[in-house]
């Protein structure tokens, strides 16, 4: 399927320049670019990125965000990227949606039992024609605060892009997924961490996904650390406070 994603690498200087994007910044926005336009020359012998932009609390990760997306709008193509994250406060910050929105996944188990059979794919996640539409047309899908982000939910949401996109390829061959967060931070209230291999003390099922949900996060080979601190640039004590935390 051809995405017509544009030349996009032709674009990144000039919103690197406009952001006062740092080296690791441009760095980041450049390979998602340069994939992007990789893509669309050849859609089918392209292998996916899967992109990891880690730091600590403050390095800029939600300013590569914001790249990403002046490029996509730039290029008229914003309908191509989904910006989410694993909380609504943490998606307001990217000008994003949460992951169970972008999925139309339900919250918790009692309301994946009570979802009718048909149309919901055995997943928790709601399928129709539109909503696969939409899917097939994304060329990148971000997420944010990834260390919030538990195995059962990555699995669910993993196997209903499947559906979405009528591929059991990762994220359902889509071109482009990039993590973004610091596993320093916030764990999952509920779940497992995708860092951590499963335990004994889960049940078969539950280790099935968490299993399943902690290889994918093994693919994400393609990693970059930020480390130049952006939000406390030129005050000391809160630069020590943020890489405290």
């Amino acid at each position: 399927m051809d995405l017509d994603m544009g030349h996009r690498i032709s674009f990144h200087q000039t919103v690197a320049t406009t952001l006062n994007l740092n080296q690791r910044q441009i760095f980041a926005l450049q390979i998602v670019c340069h994939k992007l336009d990789k893509h669309r020359a050849n859609s089918s012998g392209t292998k996916p990125l899967l992109l990891f932009v880690s730091g600590e609390g403050g390095p800029g990760k939600s300013w590569v965000v914001a790249a990403l997306s002046a490029v996509f709008a730039v290029l008229n193509q914003g309908h191509r990227l989904l910006v989410t994250a694993t909380s609504g406060t943490a998606a307001a910050n990217i000008n994003g949606i949460t992951i169970h929105s972008a999925c139309h996944l339900f919250q918790n188990k009692i309301q994946r039992r009570q979802a009718p059979t048909d149309g919901f794919g055995g997943t928790g996640c709601r399928l129709d024609g539109e909503i696969k539409a939409e899917w097939r047309e994304r060329g990148l899908l971000v997420i944010d605060e990834i260390s919030v982000l538990g195995a059962a939910t990555l699995f669910a949401f993993n196997t209903g892009l499947h559906h979405f996109r009528d591929s059991d390829d990762d994220f359902g061959g889509m071109p482009i997924v990039m993590f973004c967060g610091d596993f320093h931070q916030f764990r999952p209230v509920t779940e497992g961490s995708i860092v951590l291999p499963s335990t004994p003390r889960m049940t078969l099922q539950n280790r099935y996904e968490h299993d399943q949900a902690h290889a994918l996060w093994l693919r994400f080979t393609t990693v970059i650390l930020l480390e130049e601190q952006v939000r406390a640039a030129g005050d000391v004590r809160l630069q020590q406070l943020l890489h405290r935390i």
